[in-house]
Protein backbone atom coordinates (compact mmCIF):
# COMPACT_ATOMS: atom_id res chain seq x y z
CA UNK A 1 0.00 0.00 0.00
CA UNK A 2 1.37 3.41 -0.98
CA UNK A 3 1.73 6.41 1.32
CA UNK A 4 -1.39 8.22 0.18
CA UNK A 5 -3.47 5.07 -0.10
CA UNK A 6 -2.68 4.43 3.54
CA UNK A 7 -3.88 7.85 4.76
CA UNK A 8 -6.69 8.46 2.25
CA UNK A 9 -9.44 7.56 4.70
CA UNK A 10 -8.26 10.28 7.10
CA UNK A 11 -6.84 12.80 4.61
CA UNK A 12 -9.78 15.20 5.07
CA UNK A 13 -9.18 15.18 8.84
CA UNK A 14 -5.43 15.76 8.51
CA UNK A 15 -5.61 18.36 5.74
CA UNK A 16 -9.04 20.03 5.65
CA UNK A 17 -9.64 22.99 3.37
CA UNK A 18 -8.28 26.02 5.22
CA UNK A 19 -10.28 29.26 4.85
CA UNK A 20 -7.25 31.50 4.06
CA UNK A 21 -6.26 29.22 1.16
CA UNK A 22 -9.82 29.04 -0.18
CA UNK A 23 -10.10 32.82 0.06
CA UNK A 24 -6.81 33.33 -1.81
CA UNK A 25 -7.86 30.97 -4.60
CA UNK A 26 -11.22 32.69 -4.79
CA UNK A 27 -9.48 36.05 -5.11
CA UNK A 28 -7.33 34.74 -7.97
CA UNK A 29 -10.45 33.46 -9.71
CA UNK A 30 -12.27 36.78 -9.48
CA UNK A 31 -15.93 37.58 -9.04
CA UNK A 32 -17.29 35.50 -11.92
CA UNK A 33 -17.28 31.67 -12.08
CA UNK A 34 -14.21 30.32 -13.85
CA UNK A 35 -12.71 26.98 -14.79
CA UNK A 36 -10.12 25.72 -12.29
CA UNK A 37 -7.73 22.77 -12.14
CA UNK A 38 -6.60 21.30 -8.83
CA UNK A 39 -3.35 19.40 -9.44
CA UNK A 40 -2.54 16.73 -6.83
CA UNK A 41 -5.98 17.25 -5.33
CA UNK A 42 -5.87 14.66 -2.56
CA UNK A 43 -9.43 13.87 -1.53
CA UNK A 44 -10.70 17.06 -3.13
CA UNK A 45 -11.34 19.26 -0.08
CA UNK A 46 -10.27 22.47 -1.83
CA UNK A 47 -11.87 21.48 -5.12
CA UNK A 48 -15.18 20.94 -3.30
CA UNK A 49 -14.95 24.29 -1.49
CA UNK A 50 -14.37 26.12 -4.77
CA UNK A 51 -17.02 24.17 -6.68
CA UNK A 52 -19.43 25.13 -3.91
CA UNK A 53 -18.69 28.75 -4.82
CA UNK A 54 -19.85 28.20 -8.38
CA UNK A 55 -16.60 27.44 -10.16
CA UNK A 56 -16.15 24.54 -12.55
CA UNK A 57 -13.43 22.53 -10.86
CA UNK A 58 -11.49 19.65 -12.35
CA UNK A 59 -9.28 17.81 -9.86
CA UNK A 60 -6.57 15.26 -10.57
CA UNK A 61 -4.24 13.10 -8.53
CA UNK A 62 -1.87 10.24 -9.25
CA UNK A 63 -3.29 8.14 -6.42
CA UNK A 64 -6.43 6.25 -7.46
CA UNK A 65 -7.91 6.09 -3.95
CA UNK A 66 -7.57 9.84 -3.57
CA UNK A 67 -9.30 10.34 -6.91
CA UNK A 68 -12.11 7.98 -5.93
CA UNK A 69 -12.79 9.97 -2.79
CA UNK A 70 -12.50 13.32 -4.59
CA UNK A 71 -15.01 12.14 -7.19
CA UNK A 72 -17.57 11.70 -4.40
CA UNK A 73 -17.52 15.44 -3.69
CA UNK A 74 -20.48 17.32 -5.24
CA UNK A 75 -19.70 18.98 -8.57
CA UNK A 76 -15.99 18.02 -8.53
CA UNK A 77 -14.79 16.53 -11.82
CA UNK A 78 -12.07 14.22 -10.50
CA UNK A 79 -9.77 12.13 -12.66
CA UNK A 80 -6.49 10.28 -12.36
CA UNK A 81 -3.55 11.99 -14.01
CA UNK A 82 0.19 12.44 -13.72
CA UNK A 83 1.16 16.12 -13.41
CA UNK A 84 3.98 15.38 -15.84
CA UNK A 85 1.42 14.51 -18.52
CA UNK A 86 -1.49 16.89 -17.87
CA UNK A 87 -1.84 18.12 -21.43
CA UNK A 88 -2.26 14.60 -22.77
CA UNK A 89 -5.13 13.70 -20.43
CA UNK A 90 -8.25 12.91 -22.44
CA UNK A 91 -10.46 14.27 -19.65
CA UNK A 92 -9.33 17.86 -20.21
CA UNK A 93 -8.45 17.78 -23.90
CA UNK A 94 -9.49 21.05 -25.51
CA UNK A 95 -10.09 22.82 -22.20
CA UNK A 96 -8.23 25.89 -20.98
CA UNK A 97 -8.13 26.74 -17.28
CA UNK A 98 -8.34 30.19 -15.74
CA UNK A 99 -6.73 29.07 -12.48
CA UNK A 100 -4.39 26.13 -11.95
CA UNK A 101 -3.23 25.39 -8.43
CA UNK A 102 -1.01 22.79 -6.82
CA UNK A 103 -0.92 23.09 -3.04
CA UNK A 104 -0.28 20.92 0.01
CA UNK A 105 3.47 20.65 -0.64
CA UNK A 106 2.70 18.39 -3.61
CA UNK A 107 5.10 19.41 -6.36
CA UNK A 108 8.13 18.48 -4.22
CA UNK A 109 7.12 14.83 -4.49
CA UNK A 110 8.67 14.92 -7.96
CA UNK A 111 12.15 13.38 -8.04
CA UNK A 112 14.27 16.17 -9.51
CA UNK A 113 14.49 19.68 -10.94
CA UNK A 114 13.84 18.45 -14.48
CA UNK A 115 10.56 16.84 -13.42
CA UNK A 116 9.42 20.01 -11.66
CA UNK A 117 10.22 21.98 -14.81
CA UNK A 118 8.20 19.53 -16.90
CA UNK A 119 5.23 19.74 -14.54
CA UNK A 120 5.26 23.54 -14.69
CA UNK A 121 5.36 23.46 -18.48
CA UNK A 122 2.37 21.10 -18.41
CA UNK A 123 0.43 23.45 -16.14
CA UNK A 124 1.28 26.33 -18.47
CA UNK A 125 0.06 24.31 -21.46
CA UNK A 126 -3.42 23.68 -20.01
CA UNK A 127 -3.99 27.27 -18.88
CA UNK A 128 -5.87 29.94 -20.76
CA UNK A 129 -3.96 33.09 -21.63
CA UNK A 130 -4.23 35.48 -18.72
CA UNK A 131 -4.68 32.54 -16.35
CA UNK A 132 -3.27 32.38 -12.85
CA UNK A 133 -1.02 29.80 -11.20
CA UNK A 134 -0.76 29.17 -7.46
CA UNK A 135 1.77 26.84 -5.86
CA UNK A 136 2.26 26.16 -2.15
CA UNK A 137 5.12 24.23 -0.61
CA UNK A 138 7.02 24.17 2.65
CA UNK A 139 9.64 26.91 2.89
CA UNK A 140 12.70 24.76 2.30
CA UNK A 141 15.06 27.72 2.67
CA UNK A 142 14.10 27.69 6.34
CA UNK A 143 14.20 23.91 6.65
CA UNK A 144 17.69 23.60 5.16
CA UNK A 145 19.33 26.75 6.51
CA UNK A 146 18.07 26.44 10.08
CA UNK A 147 17.95 22.63 10.07
CA UNK A 148 14.29 22.69 11.08
CA UNK A 149 13.50 19.06 10.44
CA UNK A 150 10.35 18.73 12.56
CA UNK A 151 6.91 20.00 11.58
CA UNK A 152 4.08 20.69 14.04
CA UNK A 153 2.09 17.58 14.95
CA UNK A 154 -1.46 17.63 13.61
CA UNK A 155 -4.16 16.59 16.05
CA UNK A 156 -7.86 16.10 15.47
CA UNK A 157 -9.47 15.76 18.88
CA UNK A 158 -12.87 14.83 17.46
CA UNK A 159 -11.58 11.73 15.70
CA UNK A 160 -8.71 11.00 18.08
CA UNK A 161 -6.19 11.41 15.28
CA UNK A 162 -2.51 12.29 15.65
CA UNK A 163 -0.27 12.88 12.63
CA UNK A 164 3.40 13.59 13.31
CA UNK A 165 5.87 14.69 10.64
CA UNK A 166 9.62 15.09 10.39
CA UNK A 167 12.40 15.21 7.83
CA UNK A 168 15.72 13.41 7.57
CA UNK A 169 18.29 14.78 5.13
CA UNK A 170 19.45 12.11 2.68
CA UNK A 171 22.88 11.76 1.13
CA UNK A 172 21.46 12.68 -2.31
CA UNK A 173 20.23 16.05 -1.04
CA UNK A 174 16.59 15.06 -0.85
CA UNK A 175 14.59 14.80 2.35
CA UNK A 176 13.01 11.67 3.72
CA UNK A 177 9.53 12.72 4.88
CA UNK A 178 8.65 10.49 7.81
CA UNK A 179 5.08 10.44 9.10
CA UNK A 180 3.30 8.59 11.86
CA UNK A 181 -0.50 8.32 11.91
CA UNK A 182 -2.39 7.10 14.96
CA UNK A 183 -6.18 7.02 15.26
CA UNK A 184 -7.67 6.15 18.63
CA UNK A 185 -9.63 2.91 18.54
CA UNK A 186 -8.49 2.06 15.01
CA UNK A 187 -6.28 -0.97 14.39
CA UNK A 188 -5.98 -1.33 18.15
CA UNK A 189 -4.25 2.03 18.36
CA UNK A 190 -1.38 0.94 16.11
CA UNK A 191 0.77 3.65 14.56
CA UNK A 192 1.15 3.66 10.79
CA UNK A 193 4.55 4.94 9.67
CA UNK A 194 5.49 5.99 6.14
CA UNK A 195 8.59 7.40 4.46
CA UNK A 196 8.47 9.42 1.24
CA UNK A 197 11.41 11.17 -0.49
CA UNK A 198 10.87 14.88 -1.13
CA UNK A 199 12.79 17.41 -3.21
CA UNK A 200 13.59 20.45 -1.01
CA UNK A 201 13.01 23.24 -3.52
CA UNK A 202 14.48 26.56 -2.48
CA UNK A 203 12.41 29.65 -3.24
CA UNK A 204 14.94 31.04 -5.74
CA UNK A 205 14.97 27.80 -7.73
CA UNK A 206 11.19 27.45 -7.76
CA UNK A 207 10.82 31.03 -8.99
CA UNK A 208 13.45 30.40 -11.68
CA UNK A 209 11.66 27.29 -12.90
CA UNK A 210 8.28 29.06 -12.99
CA UNK A 211 9.73 31.89 -15.08
CA UNK A 212 11.47 29.40 -17.38
CA UNK A 213 8.12 27.69 -17.98
CA UNK A 214 6.82 30.94 -19.49
CA UNK A 215 5.01 32.53 -16.55
CA UNK A 216 5.36 36.17 -15.52
CA UNK A 217 4.31 38.35 -12.58
CA UNK A 218 5.80 35.87 -10.13
CA UNK A 219 5.10 36.77 -6.51
CA UNK A 220 6.20 35.04 -3.30
CA UNK A 221 4.27 35.20 -0.03
CA UNK A 222 4.86 33.72 3.41
CA UNK A 223 1.30 32.38 3.67
CA UNK A 224 -2.13 32.58 2.05
CA UNK A 225 -2.79 35.90 3.79
CA UNK A 226 -0.08 37.45 1.58
CA UNK A 227 2.33 38.24 4.41
CA UNK A 228 5.81 38.92 3.00
CA UNK A 229 7.94 35.88 2.37
CA UNK A 230 10.84 35.56 4.81
CA UNK A 231 13.32 32.80 3.88
CA UNK A 232 14.27 32.33 7.53
CA UNK A 233 10.92 32.69 9.34
CA UNK A 234 8.11 31.81 6.93
CA UNK A 235 6.88 28.25 7.28
CA UNK A 236 5.07 27.91 3.94
CA UNK A 237 5.95 29.43 0.59
CA UNK A 238 3.04 30.53 -1.59
CA UNK A 239 3.87 31.44 -5.18
CA UNK A 240 1.53 33.05 -7.68
CA UNK A 241 2.20 33.75 -11.35
CA UNK A 242 0.39 34.65 -14.56
CA UNK A 243 0.27 33.34 -18.10
CA UNK A 244 0.50 36.32 -20.43
CA UNK A 245 -1.99 37.17 -23.14
CA UNK A 246 -5.70 37.80 -23.52
CA UNK A 247 -8.12 34.96 -22.67
CA UNK A 248 -9.27 32.99 -25.70
CA UNK A 249 -12.67 32.34 -24.15
CA UNK A 250 -15.08 35.21 -23.70
CA UNK A 251 -18.25 33.35 -22.72
CA UNK A 252 -19.13 31.98 -19.29
CA UNK A 253 -20.13 28.50 -20.45
CA UNK A 254 -17.93 25.81 -18.98
CA UNK A 255 -17.56 22.14 -19.73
Amino acid sequence: MGFYDSIAAHYHEIFPARPPAVKRLQTLAGEQPVRMLDVACGTGEYAAALADRGHTVFACDLDQEMVRRAAQKPFVKAFRADMLKLSSSSVITGLAFDVVYCIGNSIVHLPDESSVSQALHEMYAVMDAGGRLLLQVINYDRVLDTQTYCLPTIRNEQSGLTFSRRYVLQSDGRLSFITQLTVAGENEGATLENRVPLLPLRSSLLKKLVLAAGFSNVSLSGNFNLDPFDPVRSEPLVLTAKKNGCPRRTDQTFA
